[in-house]
């Protein structure tokens, strides 16, 4: 009997240590899997195994298991290389080339680039850590007192970092860049460009100062020095899907509290056409990257950016000023149905005719309505540059260009604000007249493509059908 009762209580001691150790997995198996599966991932990545470390996490991360901050953000890292992938070079010695001095880090594939942006779309709005993996979230802070204060942290863990993606992830998204828009144009606080154990300038995380370098030297002859700052083709297909996610799940944080960050944040839109574009599919690529600028455009319309409205349009209208003709008609006829754009060429012309120190100028009374008296006033001020013209025996291809853009910008506000009646009412006919006799006169004339196409694109603002009102 004694041996009976002991085996009871050791059966039911039994059974009690295996129902609690049933009830403690099954209360640790999502953490437990989840911390397990990060650092799979992380071994992946470490490897250099981008491929499947991003095929594992599209197989395991869902609502039921949802992404940490960390896998995030290294599919942003990711996500921020280019899908082109250039063949490996062969360097000759006798040039004098810089030579590697650390370790040589992989490319990321086409495959898995593609893939992480995928994945970034999917997966980011179901964070429920959403401020640990935006970068956005640094427009509200101080990002080189950030940097200061994470120093030892970040000292700590890039001793434990063994590839630039684990310190990019971890440490340079988070502490290195005052913003998103920072980021994206590669512009590193102060503090964090001088003590990062990595170089935080470089197009892609991958990459060395010697690969940066390269790519400089392969797409970006006409940066020169390579001091202006540009968003590479990975950037604004990561920026498309950082807005789609933003729009989501509601934040606004990228918009910041800071004039300072709206303004790096159209200096980031409007680089559409100083980023490399290869000849193949470049308008497809200019459309594309256009369309992000339009949203961003559309984005600085809301209530929320109403304090900076003066700011927003004085430097979008001076952004204005970089872009070539083409440029400026395609994002035109993209943007014509947002009021700020509208407001915005209407500042820049206004900074072109009268101050460019002035304020900036609002067209609209609000969203729907047109003062017209500000713009029949814009449209009756004498062109300065059609003066030169005039006045010139041999007028200069930039007092030309300058005219054709002046006038074709009025010409395109006054039919994207429906008010044609302008044309008869203001003197922008009997200027394009003008300005068409002094193409005609240029000695040049006749072997300038350009002129000849100022040439054809003012008669069409001259043809019957465009100025006959009812």
């Amino acid at each position: 009997m004694a041996v009976s009762v002991a085996d009871n209580i050791s059966k039911s001691a039994n059974l009690f240590q295996e129902k609690r150790s049933i009830f403690a997995r099954r209360c640790m198996t999502k953490p437990t899997a989840g911390a397990l599966l990060a650092q799979l991932v992380d071994d992946y990545l470490d490897e250099e195994q981008y491929d499947t470390a991003v095929q594992l996490i599209a197989e395991t991360y869902s609502c039921t298991l949802r992404p940490p901050a960390s896998i995030l953000r290294r599919l942003m890292c990711l996500s921020l290389c280019t899908e082109e992938c250039t063949p490996p070079q062969i360097h000759d010695p006798s040039l004098h080339m810089p030579q590697r001095t650390n370790k040589v880090y992989a490319r990321p594939t086409s495959t898995s680039v593609g893939i992480a942006r995928e994945l970034l779309l999917d997966l980011a709005p179901l964070s429920v850590d959403q401020v640990h993996w935006m970068p956005c979230s640094l427009t509200n802070g101080d990002g080189t007192k950030q940097w200061q204060e994470q120093k030892q942290h970040i000292e700590t863990t890039t001793f434990y970092a063994s590839t630039p993606l684990a310190f990019w992830a971890d440490n340079a998204t988070l502490y290195g860049f005052e913003s998103i828009w920072d980021l994206l144009l590669r512009e590193p606080t102060h503090a964090a460009d001088r003590e990062s154990p990595f170089p935080l300038r470089v197009h892609e995380f991958w990459m060395s100062p010697f690969d940066d370098a390269l790519h400089n030297n392969e797409v970006d002859e006409h940066e020169g020095d390579g001091s202006a700052r540009y968003m590479t083709q990975g950037a604004w297909r990561t920026l498309n899907v950082l807005l789609a996610v933003w729009k989501d799940t509601g934040t606004t944080a990228f918009l910041g509290t800071d004039a300072k960050y709206l303004t790096k944040m159209l200096q980031a839109a409007f680089s559409f056409e100083h980023s490399p574009i290869s000849s193949q599919d470049s308008l497809s690529l200019l459309e594309e990257r256009t369309s992000v600028t339009v949203q961003i455009l559309g984005l600085l319309s809301q209530p929320l950016c109403a304090t900076h409205a003066s700011t927003i349009r004085q430097s979008a209208a001076i952004q204005l000023q970089t872009l070539c003709f083409s440029s400026l008609s395609l994002l035109c006829n993209m943007a014509q149905h947002l009021p700020i754009y509208k407001d915005i060429c209407f500042t820049y012309l206004y900074m072109l005719y009268v101050d460019a120190r002035a304020p900036a100028q609002f067209l609209h009374i609000d969203s729907k309505q047109v003062d017209v008296k500000k713009l029949t006033a814009i449209l009756n001020i004498p062109c300065p540059f059609l003066e030169r013209c005039k006045c010139s025996t041999s007028p200069s291809i930039t007092m030309f260009r300058m005219t054709h853009r002046c006038l074709w910008l009025k010409w395109w506000l006054i039919q994207a604000l429906n008010q044609v009646h302008l044309i008869k009412q203001t003197s922008i006919f009997f200027d394009a007249q003008i300005f068409l006799q002094c193409l005609l006169k240029a000695s040049s004339f006749a072997l300038d493509p350009e002129l000849q196409d100022f040439s054809r694109q003012t008669k069409d603002m001259l043809k019957p059908s465009n100025v006959n009102i009812p």
